[in-house]
């Protein structure tokens, strides 16, 4: 097997019009894809951006902190909230089974960004790619 050429596009280069819910998982080169959209954030509404992401990888990439990148997104308008510190369970109710939120935090995480960041450091156990989280960036109205 020989060389594989691909063809890649920046997401501006791509779309010109709004985005309902963008999902961006690209193993610690997230800043990588929210720079290539350039002011795409200026020019059209986003309303929900999903990463997952790993500050660890984003560190070796060379990318710069995650904290950096999330102060990014709050700059532009959104609301950030670390997903994994919603746990979720399901509960028994009169129809099929429905899943409720919990306010319980099993992993302690921190809740501001920065010391989340911190908190990353040095890489979590669980895996040799370091811990990560589900990032939700939510639209603020105008």
């Amino acid at each position: 097997p020989g060389a594989v050429t691909v063809r890649t596009a920046t997401l501006a280069a791509e779309v010109d019009e709004d985005i309902v819910f963008l999902k961006i998982d690209v193993e610690g080169h997230e800043a990588a894809v929210i720079q290539g959209m350039g002011d795409y954030f200026d020019r059209h509404r986003v309303e929900f951006v999903m990463l997952e992401q790993n500050p660890t990888q984003m560190r070796k990439q060379g990318y710069g902190s995650a904290a950096e990148l999330w102060a990014f997104l709050h700059s532009k308008g959104y609301d950030l909230y670390d997903l994994r510190l919603m746990e979720f369970e399901a509960k028994a109710g009169p129809g099929p089974a429905h899943v409720v939120l919990t306010d319980h935090n099993k992993w302690n995480r921190p809740t501001g960004f920065r010391e989340l960041e911190q908190w990353f450091r040095p890489p979590q156990a669980a895996s040799p790619w370091g811990a990560w989280t589900d990032v939700l960036a939510v639209r603020r109205p105008r």
